[in-house]
């Protein structure tokens, strides 16, 4: 009895202790349960407020479809209809009742932004080199554009500019620019930032330029490229050889472009080419070089003049002119005038004469080349550097005339300060709310002149005029 009376409280016993057990593992499984919930109720809060439009004050449309409109025109350089249909498209994923803007709107947007990049974003402080230039015309438009590079007295520039390395100073768009003029729009500048200071300017040499920045009293680099290539061409312009050799190299992209042999022929022949067609040229008589043994015998028949001797001359030299360039151009356009890199540029030509005996042609480039150096060596001072490279502007510019639409400069120029900038909505959010339309129309008044659509306008409204009186 007693026995037994054990196997039953023993039975009793282990019964209890797993059904325990199986409750604490249910009571985990639930407090796992809870957590899970937990965080997916918190990511879907968090992922509802991420996806949910944001309004902005005064906008009909939501904070993330102005970011996306921006973002398309600035940095993918789309055009204001390919954004305004993007972020319709947008709208339309994300289950959002907006339909696409209108492609002014986006427009308005841009500038708005770059309005407040321009005149109220981050205070500028300190030393800057500025790169100044004017674009080429369009229509009766000209745009004048100063770039900034903040001079950091711990540390040096050791490549080449890119837009994040850049600051837009100031823009405006007139029919011309007289040295007055661009004295008067560097005056402007410097009464509107009064904390910073011009160390010295970046130019092509311009007449306009180099006296304005003289009667400021700002030290002028020469930049770089203007200066090769205008030894370059003075070097190779009248040059009767290569003169032949493009007049080939035309002859033969008219007469196969639509034919078999369409990839052998030679790149357009800009007719204004700042190298005067030296890298054209010279990549296009390498390539071929390159698959000549593949060619057929109709092929080489067609392109045997550039085997001839006097064409096999002409590329040692302009080979080697292109060698010189290229090898300065690495030096200068990374880290400036500087002793460092003059005395780079002796070891590197050094080497080079090591390997190929200099043309004449060559030996004038390398003197020229030499004067830079002592001319802006002469205008360190106690500076360890000098920029000398403007070819960032220039990317400004191109990339401001790739921009499509009408082949005009207005307003929309104001873009250009965002090209350096991250678009993120809170700083869309800001420009916005701190910037007005009746802003923009006030500087687009003040710092744009009229362009031929708004000549023909008024010509018009007048006309009508006209006619109504009469």
């Amino acid at each position: 009895m007693r026995v037994r009376y054990k196997n039953t409280l023993h039975h009793l016993n282990h019964l209890c202790c797993g059904k325990k057990r199986r409750i604490e593992v249910l009571r985990t499984r639930l407090r796992r349960r809870d957590a899970k919930i937990a965080r997916l109720e918190a990511r879907i809060e968090e992922l509802e407020v991420r996806y949910e439009p944001q309004p902005l004050a005064g906008h009909t449309y939501p904070l993330q479809i102005i970011a996306m409109a921006i973002f398309i025109r600035v940095h993918a350089n789309g055009s204001l209809r390919c954004a305004a249909k993007t972020v319709g498209f947008l709208a339309q994923l994300m289950g959002w009742p907006y339909t696409a803007p209108v492609h002014a709107t986006v427009d308005n947007w841009v500038r708005r932004l770059g309005l407040f990049e321009l005149e109220q974003g981050v205070v500028k402080r300190g030393k800057y080199a500025v790169i100044i230039d004017e674009s080429i015309q369009i229509g009766c438009e000209k745009a004048l554009l100063m770039l900034g590079v903040k001079l950091h007295p711990d540390r040096c520039q050791t490549t080449p500019l890119r837009f994040e390395d850049v600051e837009v100073l100031g823009v405006q768009v007139a029919e011309s620019w007289t040295a007055d003029e661009v004295e008067n729009f560097i005056t402007r500048y410097d009464d509107q930032h009064d904390q910073t200071k011009i160390a010295y300017a970046i130019c092509d040499g311009g007449s306009n330029l180099n006296k304005a920045l003289r009667s400021k009293g700002i030290t002028t680099v020469s930049d770089c490229s203007h200066k090769l290539m205008n030894a370059l061409k003075k070097l190779l312009t009248d040059y009767a050889p290569l003169s032949r050799l493009t007049k080939f190299m035309g002859q033969y992209r008219s007469k196969y472009i639509l034919s078999q042999s369409s990839h052998l022929c030679p790149p357009t022949l800009r007719s204004k080419d700042r190298f005067l067609r030296l890298f054209t040229v010279v990549g296009w008589v390498d390539r071929i070089d390159e698959c000549w043994s593949t060619l057929t015998a109709s092929q080489r028949k067609e392109l045997q003049y550039l085997r001839s001797v006097n064409v096999r001359n002409l590329l040692r030299e302009l080979r080697q002119l292109h060698a010189l360039t290229v090898l300065v151009s690495k030096i200068v356009k990374s880290i400036g005038i500087s002793h460092h890199s003059h005395q780079r540029w002796l070891k590197a030509l050094d080497q080079y004469r090591q390997q190929a005996s200099l043309t004449r042609r060559s030996e004038q480039l390398v003197t020229v080349i030499e004067e830079y150096f002592i001319e802006h060596l002469a205008l360190l001072g106690q500076r360890d550097q000098l920029l000398c490279c403007s070819d960032i502007i220039e990317s400004n510019f191109g990339h401001y005339k790739n921009k499509g639409g009408m082949k005009v400069i207005s307003s929309d120029i104001l873009y250009l300060p965002l090209l350096a900038k991250s678009i993120t909505m809170d700083y869309v959010a800001e420009g916005l709310s701190k910037t007005s339309q009746k802003a923009v129309d006030t500087w687009h008044t003040h710092n744009t002149c009229p362009t031929r659509y708004s000549r023909l306008r008024a010509a018009k409204s007048a006309a009508e005029q006209r006619t109504q009186r009469a």
